[in-house]
């Protein structure tokens, strides 16, 4: 039986991992707990936030659906909240110092992240920890989105990367598996005080 390699490179998600996306909370904040939820369903269900991501389709294009989803919902809520995303985005306090302390061990970190152009121009202070980390692709710069494999493949070629040696780190199940489909270690992250034990023990013993 083949050893366990060792953990050489861990790459994170961005969005509800190394920051907070609070997407229904100040659209409640605004417009109250029943239309906020409406004004929610309408932006971020289905696939439709994910478009925003895949940078495909134009920003009118998606703002537009997000306003056919639901006519009940005033289309001067809809452009509110999407003018106004920038509210929605906190970055973790815990994420540069666990960058930090991942580099100290001799470790790459790197990210893999559905992330688009919109948020990253409205609040672009939160990815201040970037310049901590070896690397990534955003989904907005290479018209691809997890879970597809596509961007998974390309993202391990561009940076020459043994799946083997790399965890990913996610908030969704479906790019966990995802990335456990081309050899990567994966964990599915809920909170940093509630997983980091156990990430980290998994970067100790190798990924078992």
């Amino acid at each position: 039986m083949d050893k366990e390699k060792k953990i050489r490179t861990v790459i994170f998600d961005i969005g509800n991992v190394l920051i907070r996306f609070k997407s229904l909370d100040f659209v409640r904040e605004r417009y109250g707990d029943e239309m906020g939820l409406k004004i929610a369903n309408a932006m971020y269900g289905g696939e439709r936030w994910s478009e925003l991501d895949r940078a495909v389709m134009t920003e009118d294009e998606i703002l537009k659906s997000f306003k056919n989803a639901d006519p009940s919902i005033p289309p001067e809520y809809i452009e509110w909240c999407f003018e106004n995303i920038s509210r929605a985005v906190l970055r973790c306090g815990y994420a540069i110092p666990w960058l930090r302390e991942l580099r100290r061990l001799g470790l790459k970190v790197m990210y893999l992240s559905n992330y688009s152009k919109h948020v990253m121009h409205a609040r672009p202070e939160v990815l201040d920890f970037l310049p901590l980390m070896d690397g990534g692709i955003f989904s907005c710069d290479v018209k691809l989105i997890k879970p597809d494999r596509a961007i998974f493949s390309l993202f391990l070629n561009r940076f020459s990367l043994d799946p083997g040696e790399c965890l990913f780190i996610d908030d969704r199940q479906d790019n966990c598996e995802a990335a456990s489909s081309f050899g990567m270690k994966s964990y599915c992250f809920s909170s940093y005080e509630e997983d980091r034990e156990a990430i980290m023990r998994l970067i100790g013993e190798g990924g078992r």
